[in-house]
């Protein structure tokens, strides 16, 4: 199958966005004669699509119907996958979700301290975690993704935000097609206080030592595997 797309760059959060857009990463690529594409949530947000217009840069849509399960994945997950009492930015947020929560929604208030108690099950019941893990994989072999991926067929697909959900899809989507795939992180720290990753990449992009030193001990990612911003 032809690549349609040289490479083709998620970006889920708004800073991400930015990163690509504001440093002209993606014009600059197209200048080098790449064909490039950029994933969004929406692409009709004004910024976003005047941008590629005017650098030539090919723009999609991906924004699956939320399910209960994606819904509430990403804050779930951590309580099943994570220690997080000893990891100070997960244990701050759920201190902050039972003892600072101002919601209306009584649920809102039940729902950390159930999935505290989950968290404490894990421990007794490690069955708990492989079920978990295996609900996760079933969810992000989506066929919509898949789909998708077929559809613009991108020779490298770059994820900025691997712990989104959505991003999650598209890169084992990718995998599944056989595109490469890397993972550049929107901010520093994205390893240590977002929680492990539910699918990783061929090659991975930090924005300094400490960052490449944190993918290869939270991963064991070869360091050849890594490449340093500053060194291109």
């Amino acid at each position: 199958m032809t690549k349609r797309i040289d490479i083709a760059y998620i970006a889920t959060h708004g800073f991400a966005a930015r990163m690509v857009t504001q440093t002209n990463l993606l014009g600059k690529l197209v200048e080098q004669g790449k064909k490039v594409a950029l994933i969004v949530p929406d692409k009709e947000d004004e910024n976003i699509r005047n941008y590629c217009q005017k650098n030539g840069v090919e723009c999609f849509e991906f924004s699956p119907v939320s399910k209960f399960w994606s819904g509430q994945y990403s804050d779930a997950r951590k309580y099943f996958l994570e220690d997080i009492k000893n990891n100070t930015a997960l244990w701050e947020k759920y201190i902050r979700a039972v003892k600072y929560n101002t919601s209306k929604n009584p649920w809102n208030h039940i729902r950390p301290r159930l999935l505290y108690i989950c968290h404490h099950l894990v421990r007794y019941f490690p069955s708990l975690k492989a079920w978990y893990k295996k609900r996760e994989r079933k969810q992000l072999d989506s066929p919509s993704a898949k789909a998708f991926m077929e559809k613009i067929n991108p020779g490298l697909l770059v994820s900025t935000y691997p712990v989104n959900f959505q991003e999650a899809m598209l890169l084992k989507a990718a995998e599944n097609i056989g595109s490469q795939t890397t993972i550049h992180l929107l901010s520093w720290d994205n390893i240590s206080c977002k929680g492990h990753f539910p699918v990783l990449a061929d090659e991975y992009i930090a924005w300094g030592p400490i960052m490449k030193e944190e993918f290869m001990e939270y991963y064991g990612i070869p360091e050849d595997k890594i490449r340093i911003c500053a060194s291109f």
